[in-house]
C-alpha cells in the first residue's frame, strides 16, 4: 500500500510539473492572430505590455518566406526585417516599467493597400508571386510616469499569397 501511495505520489508530482512547465510555455510566447493586419499590430502590442521579444519576433516574416517571395538586390528586405530582429530584445525585453503602449486609432485616413503581381517593385525588390501591401496609419498612446503621449505612424504589414499570415514589416 505504501509503495502505491509513493507512485500515486509521485506521479501527481510529474503531472503538476508538466501543468507548470506547459503553463510557462503559453506564458512565455502567446500565439498571435495574424489573420488580419489589426491582429498583428495588437500582437506588437502584446509584445510590449509583456515585455516578450519572442512575441514580437514571432510577427516578423522568416528570412526564407522573404526570399521566396521576392528578388531582391543585396536582400534589402532581409535586411530590413533583420534590423527589428537585432533590436527586439532591447526595444521589448528591456521596455521601461510602467510605460505602457497601446493603439489609440487604427487604419486612420491615409492608410493604404497594395497589391503586388509577379514583376511588380517593392522598396526595391520584384515580387515573384502575388503579394499584399498594407500600411496603416496608427495612433499610438504612450503612458509614463503618469504622462499620455499620442504619436502618429504608419506602419507596413505584408502577405504573401494565399497564406493566412499578416507579417509586420517596419
Amino acid at each position: 500500500m505504501e509503495i502505491w501511495i509513493n507512485r500515486l505520489a509521485v506521479s501527481m508530482l510529474a503531472m503538476g510539473l508538466v501543468a507548470c512547465a506547459k503553463k510557462e510555455a503559453a506564458k512565455a510566447a502567446p500565439a498571435v492572430n495574424m489573420e488580419t493586419p489589426r491582429g498583428t499590430a495588437d500582437g506588437l502590442i502584446l509584445a510590449f505590455q509583456e515585455r516578450s521579444a519572442a512575441i514580437a519576433l514571432s510577427v516578423l516574416p522568416p528570412d526564407d518566406v522573404i526570399k521566396k517571395n521576392f528578388d531582391c538586390p543585396n536582400d534589402e528586405l532581409v535586411r530590413i526585417v533583420k534590423s527589428r530582429r537585432d533590436v527586439a530584445p532591447k526595444n521589448f525585453g528591456e521596455a521601461a516599467k510602467g510605460m505602457t503602449v497601446d493603439i489609440g486609432a487604427f487604419d486612420k485616413s491615409g492608410s493604404s493597400d497594395q497589391q503586388l503581381r509577379v514583376g511588380d517593385v517593392f522598396e526595391g525588390c520584384k515580387a515573384k508571386g502575388l503579394i499584399s501591401i498594407h500600411q496603416a496609419k496608427i495612433d499610438l498612446r504612450t503612458t509614463r510616469d503618469g504622462q499620455t503621449n499620442f504619436e502618429e505612424s504608419t506602419w507596413t504589414f505584408i502577405k504573401f499569397g494565399d497564406e493566412p499570415k499578416w507579417w509586420y514589416l517596419r
